[in-house]
């Protein structure tokens, strides 16, 4: 638990744009429910029930919600990739901080390879 306490202390400064995109994704899921009832429908009623007219609305309708859905897809991964780049920006920010403020001691006990390890592949994770 202290290690999400930890990432929530850099996460809610984004936190509207973390919450947008998740908002985004619960709307993306309602939406890819709906895609399938509009297909069955056309298989139901267009081609079984021989009803033609209702074909151009439901392939409107299907373009329509496909085309939004993959819009809404694309903008929460817009901004879900933007708060973990920001997040990611200011836990290296604070990390080169405190880095900086180390003595000479701190270096002379620890090796280089094993300082920049830390601060470029580890932070990542």
């Amino acid at each position: 638990m202290p290690n999400i306490k930890w990432l929530w202390g850099y996460l809610k400064k984004y936190g509207w744009m973390y919450g947008t995109g998740l908002l985004l994704l619960t709307f993306f899921s309602v939406l890819s429910l709906y895609v399938p009832q509009i297909m069955g429908r056309i298989v139901d009623e267009v081609i079984e029930g021989g009803r033609t007219e209702l074909l151009k609305p439901l392939l409107l309708a299907l373009i329509g919600a496909t085309v939004f859905r993959t819009t809404l897809a694309y903008i929460h991964t817009l901004l879900q990739e933007k708060t973990s780049q920001n997040v990611i920006h200011d836990i290296r920010t604070e990390a080169y901080r405190r880095l900086n403020d180390q003595d000479f001691t701190f270096f002379d006990r620890n090796r280089t390879g094993d300082i920049m390890a830390r601060m470029t592949g580890d932070m990542e994770l």
